[in-house]
């Protein structure tokens, strides 16, 4: 997953960078974090589209990173491992 929103302790709701993926097990499932390669990364955002490919990279479409600033961008992500 990439993006999102985070509440932050001084009650403002921002767009966030975050990128997890989801380990499923054969009797659990664990959410961990992880970093994008390259020094030049997407903005923060919201109310996207991205979807995993199959080259292990996620593709990220558009979305808001705030209530009036649309975005109209593409990014490839690779993950380190």
């Amino acid at each position: 997953m990439y993006g999102g929103i985070e509440d932050r302790q001084s009650n403002k709701i921002v767009p966030t960078a975050d990128i997890w993926q989801l380990n499923v097990g054969n009797r659990d499932c664990q959410w961990e974090r992880k970093q994008p390669e390259g020094d030049v990364q997407p903005t923060p955002r919201t109310q996207h589209a991205a979807v995993s490919t199959p080259k292990k990279e996620i593709f990220v479409f558009g979305g808001h990173a705030s209530p009036t600033v649309r975005l109209n961008d593409c990014w490839f992500l690779k993950m380190t491992p």
